[in-house]
């Protein structure tokens, strides 16, 4: 079996070079669990290399980060989503809301906001249909500088959501000092909600105070009907997991919306029939 250093070392060797013409970006559904209807997907990236064949998100980001090239990576899935939010128009007539993971360290550059711009203004997207996702744990150490780029995305009319909300283990005056649309409920807290005795009494906690605070509010890693009907009868209608849909390539998705235009299929109203 390879060391894993000369797996490292084999990956960070050919991954510049694949951020400028290997990537691929997937896309996740995130789904009113209601009715169904769309809401909006999460880019994530992919990459399959010829010589390292698939290699995990897991594997490639945390070396991107070492390597400084988070920024351009970031950069890079950005123009992708958006091209393919221009192209979903074009095509289908659909303005669809993309959410997009961004790093600390990309919101720490001077030309971040410049080129939100541009991406914006290149492929003529509205500004509120781009959401972009910092995790909390990062946020957390990084609330001063992330107050002025927030109010600066805020006035181009850009989301901001907090990702894997719940697992920062800090006091929550973050929310207030900042301006964030959304949080993200963190996969983990889902899978416990019936496998725990805190499980279900930390998500609705969480939901009453994102209701409260006037926040959008997804569950992430939906992946049974008794989650989704759960989370719907607490005051969570937004959801995204294997549930609904895998992450899917950019032809995978069209299909999916044109084979789930209403989403009726997709909804927890229907959920008696699966018991």
């Amino acid at each position: 079996m390879e060391h894993a250093s000369a797996i490292k070392y084999r990956i960070a060797r050919r991954l510049r070079a694949a951020i400028q013409k290997d990537l691929k970006v997937h896309y996740q559904p995130q789904v009113d669990m209601v009715s169904g209807r769309l809401i909006g997907v999460e880019a994530l990236a992919r990459w399959y290399d010829t010589e390292l064949g698939h290699v995990p998100p897991g594997l490639f980001i945390p070396i991107a980060e070492e390597m400084g090239l988070i920024s351009e990576l970031g950069m890079a899935v950005m123009r992708i989503a958006c091209a393919d939010v221009a192209r979903w128009r074009a095509i289908h007539s659909t303005s669809v809301q993309m959410s997009i993971n961004v790093s600390v360290l990309q919101l720490r550059r001077l030309e971040f906001l410049d080129e939100v711009c541009a991406l914006i203004s290149q492929f003529e997207i509205e500004p509120s249909q781009l959401e972009l996702e910092v995790t909390e744990s990062a946020l957390l150490d990084n609330v001063g500088e992330a107050r002025s780029t927030f109010e600066r995305l805020a006035q181009l009319g850009v989301r901001v959501a907090v990702d894997d909300f719940g697992t920062g283990y800090s006091n929550l005056s973050y929310l207030h000092a900042l301006r964030i649309d959304r949080i993200k409920i963190d996969q983990s807290f889902i899978k416990e909600l019936f496998t725990t005795t805190t499980g279900q009494s930390i998500v609705s906690a969480v939901i009453a105070m994102a209701n409260a605070m006037t926040l959008d509010i997804v569950a992430e890693g939906v992946e049974t009907w008794a989650q989704a009907r759960w989370l719907v009868s607490h005051g969570c209608v937004i959801g995204q997991g294997y549930h609904f849909s895998h992450p899917l390539a950019p032809e995978e998705f069209e299909r999916w919306m044109i084979a789930n235009p209403a989403g009726l299929s997709l909804s927890v109203t229907e959920c008696s029939s699966h018991s």
